[in-house]
């Protein structure tokens, strides 16, 4: 059988193909990103190959779509690939790229955020919106790891971080500023169309969860015409934390920034230790969560927004 053959065969039974690549994927909280891209790949063709693919990404870019979200869902297409042993047949270095230009860090002034943190606090967000914005202020979560909270990630004084992009899972301190906002939070879990028991809220819902905070606040018409998502509160936060005097690494490590994030510090980021065995041998969860005490008593921006007044 020539790659031909075999492209047309496996084309024939792409729900098989699509089975077999999700099962490998890692059951991390971006899975059903990688999944959704690939999903859209073969729906937009019947035949499995290099061709299918360069006119799935020219479609995507008349689409309206960033560089960077193309270039994350061309390698998801390109794992499928691998996964699945189809012909790939780009060689290294081709494909998508995301120059100097194409990219736009968009970030939310602390005008802004103090705006928004006051207007939840007022009672003028809805209620279902507060803890994620809570969440991201004080931790900088991703899109996807807010999605992923359920009821075991949800302590009395810790919350777990299923991480995206590399970054390591964690266990963060909830300081007492936010903490009414979090536990008055419905993190139970709901049934799927599978009869499967997942998170309630889906990370596309959580993306208007962010223009539902910037409406409810008032007086932010200006940013209703810029691209923009949980990210914009991330990324003022490592910069804010440095500059208030937090390492480098330690404020990474904060974000679980993810190792690829940033070559020089993936070995430090990836060998940090993120438990550790007490003298009967039990696994201490809130060890490294301690770390969170400084980060927030020295150089917190955000969190002294959320102080009960």
């Amino acid at each position: 059988m020539n790659i031909g053959e075999g492209i047309e065969r496996a084309s024939m039974n792409k729900p098989a193909l699509l089975k077999q690549y999700a099962d490998r994927l890692s059951p991390g909280r971006g899975k059903p990103q990688f999944v959704k891209a690939v999903q859209d790949y073969l729906s937009s063709t019947d035949v499995l190959d290099r061709a299918s693919v360069a006119v799935w990404v020219m479609r995507m870019e008349r689409r309206g779509l960033s560089p960077g979200t193309i270039k994350l869902r061309f390698g998801a297409v390109r794992t499928f690939f691998k996964v699945c042993k189809l012909d790939w047949g780009f060689r290294r270095g081709e494909g998508p790229r995301v120059t100097e230009q194409d990219e736009k860090r968009p970030a939310l002034s602390l005008g802004v955020v103090s705006r928004e943190v006051m207007a939840a606090r007022d009672g003028m967000v809805p209620t279902e919106c507060v803890a994620f914005l809570a969440i991201a202020t004080t931790y900088g979560f991703r899109r996807g790891e807010m999605a992923a909270i359920g009821p075991d990630d949800v302590r009395p004084d810790l919350i777990f971080r299923h991480t995206e992009k590399g970054g390591r899972p964690r266990w963060h301190q909830i300081p007492p500023e936010i903490a009414p906002y979090i536990h008055q939070h419905d993190w139970s879990l709901v049934k799927n169309r599978e009869g499967e028991w997942v998170p309630r809220y889906s990370p596309d819902y959580i993306g208007q969860i962010f223009w539902y905070v910037v409406n409810a606040t008032g007086g932010l018409d200006a940013l209703k015409s810029i691209r923009l998502g949980w990210h914009a509160y991330r990324r003022p936060l490592l910069r804010l934390l440095v500059d208030n005097g937090c390492g480098g690494l330690a404020a990474k490590r904060f974000l679980c920034w993810g190792s690829g994030e940033g070559e020089s510090d993936a070995m430090p980021l990836r060998y940090y230790a993120n438990t550790e065995i007490d003298i009967e041998g039990e696994v201490v969860v809130s060890r490294e969560a301690e770390s969170d005490t400084e980060i927030f008593e020295k150089y917190h921006p955000y969190l002294k927004l959320w102080e009960a007044k």
